[in-house]
């Protein structure tokens, strides 16, 4: 949803953030963010990072997980 909103604020805002978006951006400390990072640069970077990571036996995942597929089934984007 998150990336939704950064690629079409106008038609993505009002759903991401009445479902989480609000306490998203509350969370972010945005005098650390980069001036000079894009746009598209952010969308890209957060499209990089991995859905989810193993530790263990332990699997952390942000949301939505199958618990009954292994993690190499799991896909490593949404």
């Amino acid at each position: 949803m998150m990336l939704n909103f950064l690629r079409d604020p106008e038609e993505y805002g009002p759903h991401w953030l009445r479902y989480g978006g609000l306490q998203t951006l509350a969370s972010l400390d945005v005098r650390n963010v980069r001036a000079e990072m894009t746009a598209a640069e952010l969308v890209r970077w957060i499209t990089e990072l991995r859905a989810f990571d193993c530790s263990g036996n332990a699997l952390v995942a942000h949301a939505n997980t199958n618990p009954n597929a292994s993690p190499d089934q799991k896909s490593e984007k949404p």
